[in-house]
């Protein structure tokens, strides 16, 4: 008896380690630099110096991490992921996500993690643009809306990434983006630039029961305000451990002591 419950307090202890921590710190992860550059990646890009600063100011436990390959094992390592398809310079792309990264990324959000996706204009960037939205059925147009672009928040005050801690969010500033042609069978319109949709936005629940949000960005992110507050109040969303999960580790945490 002893052996099954070390056992099965191992296992548990796996599978929902993070989760055990009631204050657990929000895991940011994203592109590092083999993948997305020096300077457009969210971990330690020099371009986002302000962004980085922004989320550790409103969340000051906040961790950072980068990858170059979407992976199930990285993905389970946070709960927060922000990639987008530009590598750097002009018309130079990440490489498309293969097909392996795209299953791994969807699963990420099927299975309760929140993403925010930004993905850039048709010239140069289309391909691997589209292999960014494309596994949650939203279609990119391939469009290239040149120079600088506003996109209007359709209702500022309702819907929790424009309207959050961070404060409200009315419009954003594109310069030569794209645009989405269609949101998909998961994600509503809540913003748009140039006749297309420039901002959507998948809900908690909306792929299945417990699966977690996406915004998407029809631009690069740019490191500054008010995009910097959208992305907070997306980081505010992101989910804190079930009551069920708590309570679990509260009788594993016990069954601990009663064993020493």
């Amino acid at each position: 008896m002893k052996t099954l419950c070390r056992n099965l307090f191992l296992v548990a202890a796996v599978l929902l380690g993070p989760a055990c921590d009631a204050d657990a710190a929000l895991s940011i992860g994203g592109w590092n630099s083999t993948r997305a550059g020096t300077v457009y990646n969210v971990f330690d890009g020099s371009g986002y110096v302000g962004l980085r600063s922004s989320l550790s100011t409103s969340f000051p436990s906040a961790t950072f991490s980068g990858t170059a390959l979407l992976t199930s094992g990285y993905l389970s390592g946070i709960n927060l992921l922000i990639i987008q398809s530009i590598f750097g310079g002009s018309n130079s792309p990440i490489s498309a996500l293969t097909a392996a990264e795209q299953t791994a990324l969807f699963d990420f959000v099927k299975n309760g993690g929140t993403a925010i996706i930004a993905s850039e204009n048709g010239l140069g960037y289309g391909t691997a643009s589209a292999s960014l939205v494309s596994p949650f059925g939203i279609v990119d147009s391939g469009v290239n809306l040149s120079g600088t672009q506003t996109c209007t928040i359709t209702n500022p005050t309702g819907n929790p990434v424009t309207n959050g801690p961070a404060g409200t969010v009315s419009s954003l500033t594109y310069g030569f983006c794209g645009g989405y042609s269609s949101a998909g069978p998961y994600a509503t319109s809540i913003g748009t630039v140039g006749g297309l949709i420039g901002l959507a936005y998948i809900a908690p629940n909306a792929i299945q029961s417990g699966s977690g949000s996406v915004t998407f960005f029809s631009d690069t992110l740019s490191g500054a305000s008010p995009m910097n507050e959208l992305v907070s109040n997306v980081a505010s969303t992101v989910p804190e451990p079930s009551s069920t999960l708590l309570a679990l580790c509260g009788g594993m945490a016990m069954l601990a002591r009663r064993r020493r």
